[in-house]
């Protein structure tokens, strides 16, 4: 057998390949589909233990019927009560067989996979780990077609094994000094801290110090005694008050500057709303505020925290400023009066941010006004509100607010694009804040003091 990367011969029973430590190809394994065992004419232990309880009862009662012994009272007592007590006996073998095993674990979102993953990380559960990639890569090779590609859960579990397992061995072979198909096998079923693979440790570390992503309805402003419609007379001056409450998101992934996305402050406390994909990943967030005229500004920038989780089915995550209080919160829509069809409004943040002004001290918000074009509702949670107005990269998180009240009635999300022949069109759309009322906020009346 030879390596499918170097071509190099493979020992007999190798994982690994000695030369350039790729691993070595197997016959797939087909997962298991029952937890019941199946014997060689495909009839299961159960299934035929139940046939031959059936076959005897119909025989006893032939039988019985033959003697006409129903007639006698005892007789019936002791039946009924031997019938009942095979029921129940039945009941806790099925039960058992049912429960026995291992639980095959169904994954619903690649959070899930993650947080297996690491669960096995944490425990020091190499033998685990083992065993989900070497299934994985079993999969990978038999169906490449149905896990090399797509973000179904079953395919992103797939991969994200494969590439656990590399950075895995790689972290072993390098405390081993050796290539990873020579690291002993018995030392797989431990894993030591030093041999966790640097993201899922940062992610074992930050799993301790989560924060939930929910924030008390007291805490919100919604006030409709505050709300003030935007014209075309207090544009300007609307935008500017409005401004000091959205915030240029500055986004870290792998030690370096990722991108530019934008939020906005909800609470006095801190939080911020945005959008998931912007802060997907994230190693570290800085929210930037730019608040001309206030002391020590116009430019005062804040660490923030992720918490968790984010929602990526409605795309939108919540933040909060770590240091501070006694922030400006933008005063929002309640979830009984959504955005209504054709309603104006306007969009503020911070389209193409450091390539705009490089200077990022002086870089000032954009604002796009438009108007609802159409509410498409696919499902409970696939609302999207599409806009006649502008939007932009950076745009992602911005607060989309009517005009008609001066709140904000969702979060921007980005564009549905439609490549032709010699122009690519695009609808802008937005998430209704319907959404976070639903899945962000917890108990209480909402507040009505900013």
């Amino acid at each position: 057998m030879k390596c499918k990367n170097c071509g190099a011969t493979l020992d007999e029973g190798a994982l690994f390949c000695r030369k350039c430590g790729t691993a070595a190809p197997r016959e797939p394994e087909p997962m298991p589909q029952k937890r019941v065992r199946q014997r060689s004419d495909g009839k299961s232990r159960i299934a035929e233990w139940f046939a031959k309880c059936f076959a005897w009862g119909k025989d006893r009662f032939e039988r019985i019927r033959q003697a006409r012994i129903w007639k006698n009272k005892r007789f019936l007592t002791v039946s009924g009560a031997a019938l009942a007590l095979l029921v129940v006996l039945i009941v806790v073998i099925v039960s058992a067989a049912s429960c026995g095993g291992k639980t095959r674990i169904v994954f619903e979102t690649s959070d899930d996979v993650i947080a297996a993953a690491i669960e096995a990380l944490e425990q020091g559960d190499g033998e685990r780990l083992w065993k989900m990639t070497e299934t994985s890569e079993q999969l990978l090779g038999a169906h490449p077609e149905v896990f090399g590609e797509g973000d179904s859960p079953e395919a992103v579990m797939q991969r994200y094994y494969v590439q656990l397992a590399d950075d895995f061995y790689t972290r072993m072979a390098e405390r081993y000094g050796t290539e990873p198909g020579a690291i002993p096998p018995a030392e797989y079923a431990h894993l030591e801290p030093e041999d966790v693979p640097e993201r899922e440790s940062r992610l074992i570390g930050d799993t301790e110090k989560k924060l939930p992503a929910q924030v008390e309805a007291s805490q919100l402003l919604v006030s409709a005694e505050e709300a003030a419609p935007i014209t075309q007379e207090n544009t300007s001056a609307a935008k500017a008050q409005l401004g000091h409450s959205v915030m240029l998101l500055e986004v870290t992934r792998d030690g370096s500057v990722a991108g530019y996305g934008t939020g906005f402050v909800i609470t006095r406390e801190g939080h911020i709303l945005t959008c998931e994909h912007v802060v997907n990943g994230a190693e570290s967030v800085r929210a930037r505020m730019y608040w001309p005229g206030l002391p020590g500004g116009p430019v005062f920038w804040f660490d923030c925290d992720v918490l968790y989780p984010a929602r990526k089915d409605v795309d939108m995550a919540l933040l909060r400023i770590r240091d501070g209080s006694g922030f400006v919160p933008l005063n929002l829509r309640d979830a009984e009066h959504p955005v209504g069809d054709a309603e104006n409004m306007m969009v503020l943040g911070y389209p193409f941010a450091a390539e705009l002004n490089p200077d990022l001290t002086k870089l000032v918000h954009n604002h796009f006004i438009g108007h609802v074009s159409s509410i498409q509702n696919a499902g409970e949670d696939s609302e999207r509100c599409y806009q006649s107005g502008e939007g932009k990269a950076g745009n992602s998180g911005s607060p989309v607010i009517s005009m008609l009240d001066g709140r904000v009635v969702g979060v921007f999300d980005g564009s549905k694009l439609q490549k032709g022949k010699s122009l690519t069109e695009e609808m802008n759309y937005f998430t209704s804040i319907r959404l976070f009322w639903k899945y962000f906020v917890t108990g209480g009346e909402p507040g009505g003091q900013a």
